[in-house]
């Protein structure tokens, strides 16, 4: 007979994320997921807790977001695979040469830094550093895109589902503020080497900012709430009012919705509009 053994917290959340996919596929309570390599008390134990978990199929605690084959695989993977010592050793490496990279560049500024000045600031042999980096371009393009991702994430956090112009431009620089406000320091490196970001990444410090303002005013203009106008100009001011601000945040600090909503009422009404700023 097998030794009697207690079941670790990983398989109870591996087993409930196919549990639910079972379920979800089947409508039926899913009495037979247990692999053969499981001992048979072990495998008991396992299909009592399946049955008295949808034994009520209104309960509330069953997680919406496990409803799609992806889902259910992303679920097993997140939670059953724990990052061994080579990865977490991996992580580690990648992280101290980017925390050097940033050190450096922010100093000395990107063209005056060499692979050999950011290796001298982590612990690593040079044969470590090219495991990860070819060259001090890539590095600063990773950096770029972690900033880029941050953007883009609060993007489709904080964009409304709405026609309202005011509401999406007031979104848009909360998104770009708060992404900035997060990494101050890789703001201004961005800031500084706009010209590098596009010629390494071939996207503007915005990232789909732009894009997704540019197709809102075209509809506004479309739909007669703005009047026909540049959109290339208004879009470069946008970014004008935003990069300046953004750069003020990142040296001197201060909230993002309060210096979203200013922006906002500067580019949309002028400074006219800069009264209402605490209405």
């Amino acid at each position: 007979m097998p030794a009697e053994r207690s079941i670790p917290p990983v398989f109870f959340c591996l087993y409930h994320a196919l549990c639910y996919y079972h379920y979800k596929q089947t409508n039926k309570q899913p009495d037979q997921i247990i692999t053969r390599r499981c001992n048979r008390q072990f495998a008991a134990e396992l299909q009592v807790k399946a049955r008295t978990f949808y034994a009520d199929k209104t309960q509330k605690s069953v997680p919406s977001i496990i409803s799609t084959r992806d889902d259910w695989r992303k679920a097993i993977m997140n939670t059953a695979r724990k990052p061994g010592k080579r990865e977490l050793n991996r992580q580690n490496n990648q992280k101290a040469i980017l925390d050097a990279a940033r050190d450096c560049f922010s100093e000395a500024g990107f063209d005056k830094v060499t692979v050999r000045d950011i290796i001298r600031r982590t612990c690593l042999a040079s044969g470590t550093f090219y495991n990860y980096y070819p060259d001090k371009k890539s590095i600063f393009l990773a950096l770029t895109e972690n900033y880029m991702a941050r953007l883009n994430h609060h993007l489709d956090q904080l964009c409304p589902q709405t026609s309202d112009l005011n509401a999406l431009i007031r979104s848009y620089y909360l998104a770009i503020f708060t992404a900035v406000s997060e990494d101050p320091v890789v703001y201004q490196l961005v800031y500084a080497n706009e010209t590098i970001v596009q010629e390494i990444s071939g996207a503007s410090i915005f990232g789909k900012t732009q894009t997704n303002l540019e197709s809102a005013i075209n509809t506004a203009i479309e739909s007669g709430t703005l009047p026909a106008i540049d959109t290339g100009l208004l879009i470069a001011s946008f970014c004008g009012i935003g990069s300046e601000i953004g750069l003020r945040l990142s040296k001197t600090g201060g909230d993002p919705k309060r210096a979203a909503h200013f922006a906002t009422l500067l580019f949309t009404g002028g400074v006219d509009q800069l009264s209402k700023l605490d209405s």
